[in-house]
């Protein structure tokens, strides 16, 4: 794993690059990934693994669907809700939460592996 990535690890949010991530899903440990933007757009292609909670669901949902001992990276569109979401979360008592820097736009420019 990158420098990057283990200081992702030790601190409670921060961007996480489509390299990190993709490096997490192929080797592990691989975070819990949360895509949070509308079940529709979801449906229409995601970061491989990801499951989807809608932030305009609750944030209760997402709250508790976050281990205590894990990391969970956060994935939107283009990274700003999936930013905004991490730091209610953390607000919120989630210990480490991170958000895919330029989100599912950045993942996509880089042909990881998308769900459709």
């Amino acid at each position: 794993m990158s420098d990057m990535t283990m200081a992702v690890l030790g601190r409670q949010q921060g961007a996480v690059s489509t390299a990190e991530l993709a490096e997490w899903i192929e080797y592990g440990p691989a975070p819990l990934i949360i895509d949070v933007r509308d079940a529709w757009q979801f449906e229409a292609g995601s970061v491989e693994g990801a499951i989807n909670i809608p932030v305009r669901t609750a944030a209760r949902e997402l709250v508790r669907s976050i281990p205590d001992d894990g990391l969970a990276v956060l994935v939107c569109g283009d990274g700003v809700m999936s930013r905004e979401v991490a730091r209610m979360l953390v607000y919120c008592g989630v210990r480490r939460v991170a958000w895919l820097d330029g989100g599912l736009r950045a993942w996509n420019a880089v042909r990881q592996e998308v769900l459709v």
